[in-house]
């Protein structure tokens, strides 16, 4: 269990259940090896990469952009 909601990324989870998308799709989307290691970058064990941090805003926005709704920035995501 986490000791502080610093220690994980509390907004891109956030908007990755508003769309809908499971941890498996994020997993793949990332071409990460399995699931776990997706759960180890959104606790801060292991950071992304800029490709990663690209890929999940193209794909947050592109569901945003077929709901109408504002696009994302990096920073809309990952900053507190």
């Amino acid at each position: 269990m986490l000791d502080n909601p610093r220690d994980r990324f509390i907004k891109l989870e956030a908007i990755r259940v508003k769309y809908g998308l499971s941890k498996e799709q994020m997993t793949n989307f990332l071409g990460l090896d399995n699931v776990a290691a997706y759960e180890d970058k959104i606790n801060k064990k292991y950071p992304f990469t800029y490709d990663e941090l690209l890929i999940i805003k193209a794909t947050f926005n592109l569901k945003a952009e077929r709901r109408g709704e504002k696009l994302y920035t990096v920073d809309d995501i990952f900053l507190d």
